[in-house]
């Protein structure tokens, strides 16, 4: 989620905030439904609204990352086969027959606040300088605005229903406590 003050990321997963310059992973979920074992194609899935999204710190995302990979390594090591049944990433889980699920597309963006020009509010003029007046128009109000890099699809992942709970679960615990110190302060 981003901060207040628009400079940063709160993880999702965690709740550790990350600003200036930071990399992160966007989660976005999408729903679908299997049939008999048989689920949309992933272009027909993304046509379709995200669901929910998350940001998560590449801390939590390394560990994540370990148990879907360690799910994969030992579900794919058992069918070595064209028709492979369908897993749920996050808990290993098989899926089968007629079932809720979510297709999970995690994009990473790389976000660089402190190589860009401050810009005056006022007149727009651009400046790497610190001085507390534009020296065009003597504006003392200035933005910058983030350098942002992203690799759509970076990750694609499944889940089951209880996989994607967890997921919900964890971000709305984090963000109901997130605000909670924002307002504190």
């Amino acid at each position: 989620m981003q901060t207040n003050d628009k400079t940063g990321i709160g993880c999702d997963y965690c709740g550790t905030t990350y600003n200036i310059d930071f990399e992160y992973y966007s989660f976005d979920f999408f729903s679908y439904n299997s049939v008999d074992g048989r689920k949309p194609s992933i272009e027909q899935i993304i046509k379709s609204q995200a669901i929910f999204s998350l940001d998560i710190c590449t801390s939590c995302f390394d560990k994540i990352g370990k148990v879907v990979i360690g799910n994969y390594s030992k579900n794919m090591s058992k069918h070595r086969r064209m028709n492979v049944p369908a897993f749920c990433d996050w808990t290993g889980a098989q899926m089968s027959g007629t079932f809720d699920a979510y297709y999970c597309a995690v994009t990473k963006v790389k976000v660089s606040l402190s190589k860009q020009p401050n810009i005056c509010v006022k007149c727009e003029a651009k400046t790497f300088d610190d001085d507390k007046q534009c020296s065009k128009c003597s504006g003392t109000d200035f933005t910058k605005i983030a350098d942002i890099t992203t690799a759509s699809r970076y990750l694609e992942i499944n889940l089951c229903s209880a996989a994607y709970d967890h997921f919900v679960d964890k971000a709305k615990t984090i963000r109901v406590v997130a605000s909670e110190w924002a307002t504190r302060s």
